[in-house]
């Protein structure tokens, strides 16, 4: 996957756990963060969006999912302008888990 990213002229990045890949192409930037085998994008163009996933079509198979609701634990909830990231469901798996749920600090 890396090797195709790079071809498509995609900047890698190691991060600790994922790899992150940054595309330029004059305003429009691409930003794709690839965790095993997920991969999520985002794009301050929506124009180029179909553009870009026929390219990386080409070097892997895909699904697309749509609009990310979830992703490595972390909740994902859009409005016009912002995006609200949360952790609350795993937070409370934990509190749930460790039988901790009715615990105020």
């Amino acid at each position: 996957m890396t090797e195709h990213l790079l071809k498509l002229n995609f900047k890698h990045y190691d991060l600790d756990d994922a790899t992150f890949f940054v595309k330029k192409v004059g305003k429009t930037v691409v930003y794709l963060v690839v965790y095993v085998d997920d991969l999520l994008m985002t794009v301050n163009n929506e124009n180029y969006i179909a553009c870009i996933k026929k390219e990386l079509r080409k070097g892997f198979e895909m699904t697309n999912l749509g609009y990310v609701h979830c992703y490595l634990g972390i909740e994902v909830n859009r409005h016009p302008k912002f995006i609200f990231l949360s952790q609350k469901k795993y937070i409370g798996d934990l509190l749930n888990r460790f039988g901790m749920v009715e615990c105020n600090l």
